[in-house]
Order: structure tokens, then sequence, then C-alpha cells
């Protein structure tokens, strides 16, 4: 009997891969529709399932198709359980959704559960890790909403803020030159903002290690200068939660804050000068001087 269990397992996961190896998106989610163990099958040599599949594909809709197929056979503790399968990375679904920036998938998949917001893969990376690592701004917004569904105030989670490094995800933003994103970070997570990680290096320290964020750590000619005068930048502004993500919503691209950082440096000031006013400076990490405009 075991032995035929596992024979019709194989036969699903080859047939399966076969499907999805060949684009025959109709056939994969025919066998989603119909056979329930094709939902934790692992396909490749990575160990990725026809999920992990989707979810890395952009602007795909199939992946949206494919998890209502997987909460329409389970219960929610098992629905769970199937939607945390992993690769070899330790990376689920919802890992490369996330890592995509694509909204959509992220929002489909953790609305599921809250706590898939947790998991953690291979290199103790979260959810809202590889989204900023990534860039993806309105991801992390859906993300952090989901798990976070509150308005206003101090977050009630910074558990998957920070890697096992202890770079955060605003050191992630800002080594990313994601500015944009960073600045909705300060406003969520204002207490990252003197977070150290293992080298001692908090968020600060990042920012001031890259010149080109300031109009002093470049040097323009005549013709430069004119143009960066120019150049039209929308002040950057709080992302409100019902914002950030609908039943409409398209997917997310990664976006870059143009070079002129001010409003990002003017956030830091503030929550800084708020805390060395509440708390007295011994808070702010003791470090070298930073390059000051």
């Amino acid at each position: 009997m075991t032995t035929m269990v596992s024979s019709e397992l194989e036969s699903i996961k080859k047939e399966l891969s076969t499907y999805a190896m060949k684009g025959r998106r109709e056939k994969v989610m025919k066998m989603y529709q119909d056979e329930p163990r094709a939902h934790r099958a692992k396909i490749t040599r990575s160990g990725d399932t026809a999920l992990h599949l989707a979810a890395s594909e952009a602007k795909d809709k199939v992946g949206e198709e494919m998890v209502r197929s997987v909460r329409s056979h389970w219960d929610k503790d098992q629905l769970k359980k199937v939607l945390q399968t992993d690769n070899i990375r330790g990376n689920t679904a919802l890992h490369l959704a996330a890592a995509m920036g694509d909204v959509r998938k992220c929002e489909i998949i953790a609305k599921v559960k809250s706590s898939l917001v947790d998991c953690r893969n291979g290199a103790s990376e979260t959810l809202l890790f590889l989204a900023a690592h990534f860039g993806g701004t309105k991801a992390s917004l859906c993300l952090h909403y989901i798990r976070n569904p509150t308005d206003g105030g101090t977050p009630l989670y910074y558990a998957n803020c920070r890697r096992n490094d202890g770079d955060t995800i605003l050191h992630s933003a800002i080594n990313g030159d994601y500015f944009d994103l960073a600045f909705q970070i300060i406003h969520l997570y204002e207490d990252l903002v003197t977070s150290v990680n293992e080298d001692g290096l908090s968020p600060l320290h990042l920012l001031a290690a890259k010149p080109s964020a300031f109009r002093s750590g470049s040097r323009h000619g005549r013709v430069e200068s004119i143009i960066y005068h120019c150049i039209d930048v929308d002040q950057l502004k709080k992302a409100e939660p019902l914002n950030v993500y609908t039943d409409e919503v398209k997917e997310d691209q990664p976006a870059h804050f143009p070079p002129n950082y001010c409003v990002l440096w003017d956030a830091f000031n503030t929550v800084i000068t708020f805390k060395s006013t509440v708390t007295g400076p011994s808070a702010l990490c003791n470090s070298p001087s930073s390059t000051t405009e």
C-alpha cells in the first residue's frame, strides 16, 4: 500500500513538473484544482513547488488562482502548513512573492493567516526583510499592515525587522538606495533609526557613508548644476494604510527616490531629536562622527 502511494506521488510530481516546465499553465491549474497532493509536491532540484514557480513570475495571475485552489481543499491549519512549504533555501512561495515586490500575491497569500509573515528562510530573512532588500515599497507596506492592522502609533511587531546578523529592514533599504522605502520605514519603526548590527553600524552610519546621497557629496559642473536645480521632486509623504493595497491593486514596481534626499535626512533628524529629548544622548549609538552637510 505504501509503495503504491509513493508511486502515485512520484507520478504526480513528474506530471506537474512536465507541465510547469513547458509552461502549460492550464494543466498545472487543473492538477491544483483536482489533486490536493500536488500542492506540496516539490518539482525542481531546488525543492520548489508549482506555487513557488508561479510566485516568482512577474505579472502572473496563475499564482492567485493556485492559491484559491489550495484554499478550497484545506482547513485553515492545514492550509497554513501547505503555504509554509519551503525549498532548499528555506523560502516559501510568499518569500518569493515578497522578493518580487508582488503586492497582489503577498496580499492573497498572507491574508490566509497573518502569522505567515513571520516565516524565516535559511538565511533568517523574513518577508519584510526580503521586500526591503529588493526595494518593494508597496509590498513592504502591504506585509506590515497585514501583520500590524493598526492605524498610527508604534508598530506592535518589531521581530520581523531584523536578520540574525543584526541588519534591519532600514539597513537593507539604505544599502540598496531605496530611500523612498527607508522614509516609510522610519515612520513605521522609528526605533530602527538607532538600531545597530553586529558591526556596530546604525542606518545613520550607512547613510553618512553615501556621499552621493547629499548635494555636497557630488561635484557638479555648470550644466549639471542647472539640471540639478531644475529637477522636480515630489515631497515624500507617509503612506496611509487604506491606500497600500486593495482588491484591485496593481503589481508593485521597485522604486528609487531621485537624487534629492534631504527629506529622508530630515526624517532621521526628527526622530533622533525626539529620542534625545526623551531618553537623553545615551540612547543614541556611540560611534565615530559621520559626514555632515
